[in-house]
């Protein structure tokens, strides 16, 4: 996993009231750092290494040893209530 791929899973993760998931401009204010500082690190513009990744995890409540699981099917629920896979 490249380390984008890394900090986009983290922010996903991220515990945030109700829902999961930071946004760049979150995480970036969290870290004391400007959403581009994020967002170069996330696309591989900019080297990221394991201690940014730890301050990371900690911005995003995660613990120390966190590691991305593998990926889930997400589900944006129809206005109607309708799901899609049921018959």
């Amino acid at each position: 996993m490249t380390p984008g791929a890394f900090i986009r899973a983290a922010r996903a993760a991220a515990p945030r009231g109700r829902s999961a998931g930071l946004t760049q401009d979150e995480l970036a204010r969290r870290l004391g750092v400007s959403a581009t500082y994020v967002s170069r690190r996330e696309i591989g513009a900019q080297p990221s290494d394991s201690a940014f990744l730890a301050r990371v995890l900690k911005a995003c409540k995660l613990p120390p040893d966190w590691r991305p699981g593998p990926a889930r099917r997400v589900f944006v629920s129809d206005p109607s209530g309708h799901d899609p896979d049921e018959q």
